[in-house]
C-alpha cells in the first residue's frame, strides 16, 4: 500500500530490493519438506509466536517506528 511504501521510505515497488537473494535454496526447502512429512506434520520453530500471542491485524498500525 502507499502507507507501507511511505513508512519504509520508497516511492514505488520498483525501489524495493530483490527478494530472491534472501530466499532459501530449493535443496534446503526439499530437505525441510521431507523432514516435516516424516514427522507427521508441521514442526514449531522459535520464529513462531507462542500460543496465545496476539498478532497484528493487516491494515492496522502496530505503533512500530521502523525507518524513523
Amino acid at each position: 500500500t502507499g502507507y507501507f511504501l511511505e513508512r519504509i521510505g520508497v516511492q514505488s515497488l520498483d525501489e524495493l530490493p530483490e527478494l530472491a537473494p534472501f530466499l532459501p535454496d530449493m535443496d534446503d526447502m526439499e530437505d525441510e519438506l521431507e523432514r516435516v512429512a516424516a514427522s507427521g506434520g508441521p514442526v514449531e520453530t522459535s520464529a513462531e509466536a507462542p500460543a496465545g500471542a496476539a498478532a497484528n491485524v493487516v491494515g492496522e498500525p502496530s505503533g512500530d517506528t521502523v525507518g524513523e
